[in-house]
């Protein structure tokens, strides 16, 4: 599989997103909730703005690749987006439209990521949507009820499929992996500070 390519080709850097401090002390439950209610907000913000990119990334794909991608992640019920609604709503979170510095650059960069090549786009991407099944099982059976909420859909088989989809696609790539590699590594240091801004509680442009 390709992306195991690439992940092997930046295994330290994974394992500090993957097993970054936010995530571990979600995993135990003593991440206090504020820094977790920060998350939330950014990660709507981040989350809107991916969707942009992947509607723009399908314009450059295989027609019966874009359509599998959009019918699996864009279209239909979204249990993700209704997980964070609960959150929101049982934690008071107040929605704003400001992102971190973080929030916009890593944006910024699927934005242009999507504008090259649906290649390019799916090595950027795949950090995040890949990256979240991990993390979901290690943070499963954390004691604080609202984590285990959130990870509840990142574990899941509905998550999981989606996530197939977009590596089944990654794997139609026959370039060379000196093309996207440094998409992937991009998006790697992109999710470490996406954690890191939300432990820091980084201050909104």
């Amino acid at each position: 599989m390709l992306a195991e390519n690439l992940k092997s080709l930046y295994l330290d850097e994974w394992n500090r997103y993957v097993g970054h401090e936010f995530v571990r002390r979600m995993e135990h439950g003593d991440l206090p909730l504020e820094n977790f209610k920060f998350y939330l907000v950014q990660d709507s913000l981040y989350v809107e703005e991916m969707l942009r990119a992947v509607m723009r990334s399908t314009e450059l794909m295989p027609n019966d690749m874009a359509i599998r991608i959009l019918s699996s992640v864009v279209l239909g019920r979204d249990k993700g987006m209704e997980t964070h609604a609960f959150l929101e709503k049982e934690l008071g979170v107040e929605k704003s439209s400001r992102m971190t510095m973080t929030t916009y650059s890593y944006t910024r960069h699927l934005r242009y990521s999507s504008t090259i090549g649906w290649p390019q786009f799916l090595a950027a991407w795949i950090p995040c949507m890949w990256g979240y099944s991990e993390i979901g099982k290690t943070v499963l059976n954390s004691p604080n009820r609202y984590y285990r909420t959130w990870a509840e859909f990142y574990a899941s088989k509905e998550y999981a499929d989606r996530v197939s989809v977009i590596l089944e696609a990654m794997d139609r790539f026959n370039g060379d992996i000196t093309e996207i590699k440094d998409y992937f590594l991009i998006s790697l240091k992109f999710e470490q500070m996406f954690w890191q801004a939300a432990f820091d509680m980084e201050k909104p442009i």
